[in-house]
Order: structure tokens, then sequence, then C-alpha cells
């Protein structure tokens, strides 16, 4: 069951110059937002368009002739609830989030969550425990530009850690970083977004 966090800070600090309140609200999301990223690969492009969107997930379309879809977790933005890799048979899969979790958003810096992943996928069941931490807000560069963000820090059954810098100009993360022990880090970074009016 889902429980909804309605206290946060309203105290206020300076990263950049820029007055920021050491919070950051949940983000919205408007159906052809679009958000190109970077990848491991070096002619690698990741495109994503927000496709549809409802009070607890939001579901994008993906890849350069945007024929993939996955849907995510409004209070969780960052892993996919679902997935469908059309032009991979063997990339599919449905992820249920379970355990008495507050939303993530409003970030505030020491928030904690705590959850349990199940997936069924093409390659088989599996089960993530997860636990992410909002770090404090620090500035960070892309090749999209020069953001505040809150480092998400999400450790996944005490091995995997993925953080995502979250942006609450972007409304987004602008940088991912998936490490993983005996593999070379997966970094994404954000090179161009927009809004759609």
């Amino acid at each position: 069951m889902l429980k909804q966090s309605l206290f946060f800070t309203f105290s206020s600090f300076l990263v950049a110059g820029v007055a920021y309140a050491e919070y950051a609200p949940a983000p919205t999301y408007t159906i052809g937002d679009r958000y190109e990223y970077t990848c491991e690969k070096r002619e690698c492009q990741i495109v994503w368009t927000v496709a549809a969107v409802d009070d607890k997930t939001v579901t994008f379309t993906a890849g350069v002739n945007q024929d993939r879809e996955f849907t995510m977790y409004r209070i969780y933005v960052g892993r996919s609830a679902k997935w469908d890799d059309r032009p991979r048979e063997d990339d599919w899969g449905t992820a249920e989030i379970e355990g008495d979790l507050t939303p993530l958003f409003p970030l505030t810096p020491g928030k904690k969550i705590v959850f349990t992943r199940k997936t069924t996928e093409a390659a088989g069941d599996f089960t993530q425990k997860t636990q992410c931490t909002v770090n404090d807000m620090t500035s960070l560069t892309v090749p999209a530009g020069t953001f505040s963000v809150y480092p998400i820090v999400c450790v996944i059954n005490d091995r995997r850690t993925i953080t995502f810098h979250h942006s609450p100009a972007v409304g987004f993360y602008v940088r991912s970083e998936d490490i993983r022990p005996n593999r070379n880090p997966v970094i994404r970074e954000l090179t161009k977004f927009s809004k759609a009016q």
C-alpha cells in the first residue's frame, strides 16, 4: 500500500548562486515531453518521449524510431514497471513494487525508501530488494547544460548501485550511473530535452 507523505521542508539554501527550497516536488509530465541521452556505445542515442500519463505511472516510447515502449512508476522514475522492446522478442517484462512505500517525491536530502521490486520477464523471474537515498543537492554538468540536481542513490540486493541525478528544472534525471560487480559502469547523460506545450 502506498502512503502519501504530506510533509516537506520549506527552508532554502544556495547552489551555484541560486536559492532552492530543500525539497523537490513530484515532476509533472505532458504527452510529447522528450528526453535524449548518451549511452555506453559510442554511436548510441537514447530518445524517450512521454506517450501516456496517469496518477501512478508514466509511459514512454523509446529508441530512434520510437519502436519500444516502457512504463515507470511515478514514485520511482528510473526503473521500469513494464517494458516491451518490440524489435526483440526476448526483451519484455513487468515489475511490481511491494512494501509499505512512501513516495520518493517530494525529494528531501536524507530521505530513504526501501522496497522490493519483483519482475517477470523473458529471462525469468527476479526479486530485487532496493534502498534509495536522496543526497544533498549539488551542481552537475552534462551535454545538455549545467543543472542543480539531487543524487538519488539506489542499492539493489546489496550488489548493484544505480544513481539518478534528478534535476527539478528538467523534471527528470540528467545523468544515471549503473554500477555492477565485474562489469563496466553504464552511464547515461542528458543531451537535449523539450517540454510539450
